[in-house]
């Protein structure tokens, strides 16, 4: 993680690929933005609105991709369902677990989750193209909760996970493509089409 400038840097991503930048100088004023931030609200007004000195931009939520804040550090929000954890992972890392996956091998033993802990990589397309790669972690559960740890990942308005370079980074679900995890869930949802997914370097 690299210093900054400011105590808070956001970024707030469009649909169509824009990305307009903000920060805030003052460490009172920016912890003051962080506490008013909720997962269950970010996304849920008509309008995402940035107030700086002089000028106020106004974001159609329904436009919005996702919203980076580069901090540290920052409120410990809640994640949906059981899932405990969910931070960037790098594209390497990625593609080896989905090749892994593919060809049916094992996870090495840093890697395998305890009898407690399920863990899976994933990739989050977005409407407009742009990805996030994420490593997810979820408490152990009954095979009924684990049939619904991933529509409760669905069903959430917004997903938020650890950026690598520092800081959170929350994605509107409403602007969410596809998921792809892997490994899957060990148990897999009563309404899924079971079909094995075709090698194509990983990444659709």
């Amino acid at each position: 993680m690299s210093a900054r400038a400011h105590p808070l840097e956001i970024r707030v991503h469009l649909i169509d690929g824009r990305v307009a930048e903000f920060y805030q100088p003052d460490a009172a004023m920016a912890r003051r933005t962080l506490d008013l931030i909720s997962p269950e609200r970010i996304f849920a007004e008509p309008h995402v609105l940035v107030a700086g000195r002089h000028s106020l931009s106004a974001f159609l939520s329904a436009s919005v991709a996702r919203a980076d804040f580069l901090c540290a550090p920052y409120p410990d929000w809640p994640f949906p369902g059981r899932v405990t954890e969910i931070r960037e992972t790098p594209e390497e890392e990625y593609q080896r677990h989905f090749q892994q996956a593919l060809e049916g091998l094992p996870l090495t033993e840093r890697e395998s989750p305890s009898e407690s802990l399920f863990v899976t990589i994933g990739e989050i397309r977005l409407i407009g193209g742009e990805s996030a790669l994420v490593e997810i972690h979820a408490q152990a559960m009954s095979r009924i909760d684990q049939r619904r740890v991933v529509p409760a990942l669905f069903r959430a308005p917004s997903l938020h996970y650890t950026l690598r370079e520092g800081g959170v980074s929350f994605i509107n679900t409403a602007n969410v493509a596809s998921f792809v995890f892997s490994p899957a869930p060990p148990e897999t949802p009563g309404n899924a089409w079971l079909a094995s997914r075709m090698s194509r370097g990983g990444r659709s």
